[in-house]
This record gives structure tokens, C-alpha cells and sequence, in this order.
């Protein structure tokens, strides 16, 4: 099912040069990221399957895979963001060195750079940085750190690596949003957004506070 609608949004268009950052990109649709999702492991089932775009002063898509134990309650989510390279979403990974601080571990996991902490009662949650544009996150609860390991092998960093994104000086006027369920496919939608620049939002403003002026005098006149 589609549908369309318009959501009005300030994009707020960063220098990325000001990082030392490539410029930013058109990220990928949600049907090519979940052709990267990895399947499930022995012993562990699909819960939930999602990919949508979303909007973070650019647009961005991500992918998401919920996995749960056969049998008890345990479970795992991996994602993988493709953040158009916005230098925003990549601060974490700025001046990467390996190490350790304030309870994150940077390390190289695949020739990749990777952030690695443990989140209480959740788990171990890695994050890695593919291609300076893809962040691969995986959340696993205690004790599954083995199978974390599998997962992360069976990731194809190859084929996100070989994904292209158009590049851009800035965000087009508008923009289909795509949202995918695929074990519910009937809650797939779509729906266009209208993306607007602070210049245009100001000069609309403008435009208001001179129009509200207008009435003002003119009841003034009448008075």
C-alpha cells in the first residue's frame, strides 16, 4: 500500500570540507540495503525486518533485522545506516585511534573502524564505520558474544563498499520516503517529502511579517 503525503523540513547543509570529509551523497534505497541485511544464525529466527528512509538534517536509509532465540527470550538487532556521509552522523568515528575511553573500545574489526562498549543488562554493542559512509551496528545480550562474532563475518562489507550514491551540492525540492516491512509487507509505504533550506524558510517569514504589516495599516486606515 502507498502512501502520499508532503512533510515540510529544514535541511541544514553542513561543510563537510570543514571536517576533511568527502561531501555528502544520496544515500541508497531501503530495498538495496536489505539485499546486505545478514541472515540468521543456528538456533536464532527472524523477529522483525524493517528498512526505511528517514530524515537527520539529510535524508538517510536504514535497515534493521531483529533476531530471537528459538527458544527463551533473548534477543538480537542488527542495522546498517547508510548516512549519505553527513558529517554529523559520523562524529563519533572523527580523529579515530585505537584505544580505550570512557567505556568505548576503538579498535579495527575487519580493516574497519569500530566502536565497541558494553551497555548494562543489554549487552555488547559494536558500531563500524564501512567506506566512511555506512555505519554497521550490531546489539547482542550477555553471553551471545560468539554468535556476534559469526554475524559479523557473515556481513558482505564488500558489497556495501560497492553501493553508489549520487552526489550532490544539496538536498532535491522533494523526496520519496520509502518505509519496508518484509515479514508484513502490507505496512510497506511511501509518502513525498518537501525538503526547504533556513534561506527559503526566512524568506517566507519575511514574506508573513511584511503581509501582517499590511493588514495592521490597513485597519489602521479604516479606523
Amino acid at each position: 500500500m502507498k502512501l502520499f503525503g508532503t512533510i515540510c523540513a529544514v535541511a541544514i547543509l553542513s561543510c563537510a570540507a570543514a571536517y576533511g570529509q568527502k561531501p555528502p551523497v544520496m544515500p541508497v534505497s531501503p530495498e538495496q540495503l536489505v539485499k546486505v541485511m545478514p541472515g540468521t544464525l543456528k538456533g536464532w529466527v527472524i523477529a522483525e525486518a524493517t528498512a526505511q528512509n528517514r530524515f537527520m538534517k539529510w535524508i538517510q536509509t536504514r535497515a534493521t533485522r531483529v533476531y530471537q532465540r528459538r527458544k527463551g527470550e533473548a534477543k538480537a538487532r542488527i542495522t546498517i545506516t547508510d548516512t549519505g556521509r553527513y558529517p554529523s552522523s559520523l562524529v563519533r568515528f572523527r580523529d579515530f585511534k585505537p584505544g580505550k575511553a570512557n567505556g568505548v573500545e576503538k579498535k579495527m574489526i575487519r580493516g574497519n573502524p569500530a566502536l565497541v562498549r558494553d551497555i548494562p543488562e543489554r549487552g555488547k554493542q559494536v558500531q563500524i564505520l564501512v567506506h566512511d559512509r555506512f555505519i554497521v551496528e550490531l546489539l547482542v545480550p550477555p553471553n551471545y558474544e560468539e554468535d556476534m562474532k559469526r554475524w559479523i563475518r557473515s556481513i558482505d562489507l564488500r558489497a556495501l563498499s560497492r553501493l553508489r550514491g549520487r552526489r550532490v551540492r544539496e538536498l532535491p525540492k522533494t523526496y520519496t520516503m520509502v518505509s519496508i516491512n518484509e515479514l508484513q509487507p502490507s505496512k510497506n509505504r511511501e509518502y513525498s517529502m518537501s525538503i526547504t533550506t533556513h534561506a527559503e524558510v526566512e524568506a517566507i517569514l519575511r514574506q508573513m511579517d511584511e503581509y501582517e504589516d499590511e493588514i495592521a495599516e490597513g485597519e489602521k486606515d479604516e479606523e
